[in-house]
């Protein structure tokens, strides 16, 4: 079996200027890593404060797989933008798991040194998993990116709720929604597991196949999760971190043959001393 090394793909994802974050709710904040910096050459650094997804003008949480691109933009603030600013925006997939992040093709406004604006251009829909939007100046210099779910129909995949919504680890938790079909291998469903708000530059999580029907399956709250996750992959992904879980509150998604589902927020409390 070919064997897929994740230190190549970084190496890929670094060559195209592609990093990821987890972004929530309405606006998608960047870590600040680039906040005052100076590029290369004495260029200033652009830096993201805050993406914002839009649907016909509305503003939106998530873009949905299937519906046309073209009625979705983006509205962008930060610092450092110059005329010549462009807004760069790479996908990556969720399901099956494949290595690069090609561009989707968008036009940029500039507005003002703090304000750009990114329209969709027509095309093919984008697979579900993550946009992965950044800043591009002249010259080449970037900020760090942040990240828009692209989640499946939710005829196709999605959660409706999840019980308990809070737990130690070790909880058993039962997740009900629609397209919870089993796949054949027990590396082909996976439950993204995420830190409210986590940076993380791949999709982290663990595999599971306790599937209870297409519109329930349980998990198992664990102790530590895999980064990265290659739900779907023809060939072996090695992990290059297994991080630990701690009490926070933690986004959880489904990735399976049908894509990838809204994520619900689910909190890992302390164990109770007896």
């Amino acid at each position: 079996m070919t064997r897929f090394y994740p230190s190549i793909l970084i190496l890929v994802l670094i060559a195209t200027g592609v990093g990821t974050t987890s972004g929530r709710g309405l606006r998608h904040n960047p870590s600040a890593l680039a906040q005052g910096l100076i590029g290369p050459g004495g260029l200033d650094q652009p830096h993201l404060n805050s993406v914002q997804l839009l649907f016909r003008g509305q503003p939106v949480d998530q873009v949905i797989s299937g519906k046309k691109i073209k009625k979705y933009s983006l509205d962008v603030t930060g610092t450092g933008f110059v005329a010549g600013s462009t807004v760069v925006v790479n996908s990556i997939r969720a399901y099956p798991t494949t290595i690069g992040a090609p561009q989707q093709p968008v036009s940029t406004g500039f507005e003002s040194a703090t304000t750009l604006t990114a329209s969709f251009l027509p095309g093919p829909p984008p697979p579900p998993g993550l946009f992965l939007v950044k800043i591009v100046n002249p010259g080449g210099v970037e900020s760090d990116p942040a990240t828009i779910d692209i989640i499946s129909k939710p005829s196709e995949l999605s959660i409706t709720s999840i019980s308990p919504e809070s737990g130690p680890i070790g909880t058993e938790v039962t997740v009900t929604g629609t397209g919870f079909t089993a796949a054949g291998s027990p590396l082909q469903t996976a439950i993204r597991f995420s830190a409210d708000g986590s940076n993380s530059r791949f999709f982290e999580g663990f595999y599971n196949n306790h599937i209870l029907g297409s519109d329930r399956l349980s998990l198992v709250v664990p102790d530590r999760v895999i980064l990265p996750i290659c739900p779907g992959s023809l060939i072996a992904c090695d992990p290059i971190a297994i991080p630990a879980v701690s009490p926070q509150q933690y986004r959880i998604w489904v990735i399976n043959p049908n894509g990838m589902s809204n994520g619900v927020l689910f909190r890992v409390t302390s164990k109770s001393v007896p």
